[in-house]
């Protein structure tokens, strides 16, 4: 091989895994139904829609019907969704070009590691960034659809049990996915190291 084809080896990005490419799939398709859904029932919205709620679960916040009152939930979960997949995108990069700033079980150990078996590690993290983000998408999505039976109730209550229980399934997500990450990451490394 020509010292040009090896430098351009070198430079390769990884290729993703089936489990990252289902996960990263998942993550656009939920956020594109998502949008479809707000956009589908934005018309049988009231004139006056919640904008925030009290600890009692009663909106003390209303704002005029408006595409970017309505919107603000999925704009910043998509944000979040954006920030988490680039995040996954970026974790190669990270590891290759500032190794320092990489915090990883046993870096030293990692780090000691050449880059073709530092490789095996990018699919357990992408997936673990891409379950976090499919997790914080699909736990909006469902406070964001709470919030719309609230503008279209009678009551205009709003559970802050079903909240608090969103917050809390997206934390049980995100430790689910690291402990996950950490078991595939702790085999991998004795795989390496012996």
């Amino acid at each position: 091989m020509t010292v040009e084809g090896l430098l351009r080896e070198k430079h390769k990005p990884a290729k993703p895994d089936p489990e990252s490419r289902f996960l990263l799939l998942a993550n656009i398709g939920l956020l594109v139904l998502w949008l479809i859904w707000a956009l589908d029932v934005y018309g049988s919205l009231p004139a006056r829609i919640p904008l925030h709620f009290d600890a009692g679960g009663t909106p003390d916040r209303w704002g005029d019907k408006s595409i970017l009152n309505w919107l603000g939930l999925y704009l910043a979960g998509l944000g979040l969704a954006i920030i988490n997949l680039g995040c996954a995108f970026a974790i190669p990069v990270m590891i290759r070009k500032w190794p320092s700033a990489v915090n990883l079980p046993d870096k030293e150990k990692f780090l000691s590691l050449p880059q073709d078996a530092q490789k095996d590690f990018y699919p357990p993290l992408i997936s673990m960034a891409f379950w976090i983000a499919l997790s914080c998408t699909a736990v909006l999505w469902l406070m964001n659809y709470h919030i719309y039976q609230a503008a279209v109730s009678v009551e205009g209550g709003f559970s802050v049990v079903f909240a608090v229980v969103c917050v809390v399934l997206m934390i049980a997500a995100i430790i689910i996915s690291i402990v996950f990450f950490l078991r595939r990451y702790n085999a991998l490394m004795k795989k390496h190291t012996g």
